[in-house]
């Protein structure tokens, strides 16, 4: 798995086919919505454990 950070364009180029549902949440819910069960992906969760760290 490879994950980058960066900044996105809102749902994805059209010319490229893409076709990217973006679904923005507040980081401090995000982080609740793990701890609570209602985030459960490995790879999110991932994402979110490594967003805390760069945001401590």
């Amino acid at each position: 798995m490879h994950c980058f950070l960066g900044e996105y364009e809102r749902g994805g180029k059209k010319q490229e086919g893409e076709d990217i549902e973006v679904l923005e949440i507040d980081a401090d819910e995000a982080f609740r919505m793990v701890e609570d069960g209602r985030i459960v992906d490995a790879k999110t969760v991932m994402l979110l454990q490594r967003l805390r760290q760069e945001l401590l």
